[in-house]
């Protein structure tokens, strides 16, 4: 299984799935290179427990032994999960297994601005945010966003967080 060890809910993932066949050599014989299963039955699974996981993905492999895997993970699951990966060959031999701990996790741009590059003492700071979803670059509706101010003679101002609005924004004056 190749593909990416961390995923974001809601977006589209993308694996490739090789399924070979082997044979175990004996003492007095070498074994013969592993080879490609055509038509190989595949089943993804994912979800935070593996017997729980919900199926994502069936498909067959192509004559080469792979298969492009292409699915979207759900928008719900987030955190620590479990990706499996079941192929199963037409000629009836055992269903193979692979287990991958994964993690799922949504990220964000962030845009930062302040109504004037520079503040004199005593002036109030008007900072504003903007939360977009890295992946699908809506808007990050309801996130709590903590502004942190630093100046100079160790002064640091940490801002109750706020939450942002519909748009993704969120603003904040400092005094």
């Amino acid at each position: 299984v190749l593909g990416q060890e961390k995923m974001a809910p809601g977006a589209p993932v993308a694996l490739r799935v090789l399924v070979r066949s082997f044979s175990i050599a004996s003492s007095d014989s070498t074994a013969p290179p592993p080879q490609p299963v055509a038509n190989a039955d595949i089943t993804v699974r994912l979800g935070r427990t593996p017997g729980l996981a919900s199926v994502v993905y069936t498909g067959r492999t192509g004559d080469d032994g792979s298969a492009d895997v292409a699915f979207t993970v759900p928008p719900d699951l987030t955190g620590r999960a479990t990706l499996i990966v079941e192929a199963a060959s037409p000629d009836g031999e055992e269903q193979n297994r692979v287990v991958h701990p994964i993690t799922i996790v949504r990220s964000y741009k962030l845009l930062l601005s302040s109504d004037k590059p520079v503040y004199r003492p005593g002036q109030t700071l008007h900072l504003r945010a903007v939360a977009l979803d890295a992946v699908t670059l809506r808007p990050a509706a309801g996130e709590t966003i903590t502004f942190t101010v630093q100046g100079p003679a160790g002064y640091d101002g940490v801002i109750s967080p706020v939450v942002s609005d519909d748009f993704g924004v969120a603003f904040v004056d400092i005094p």
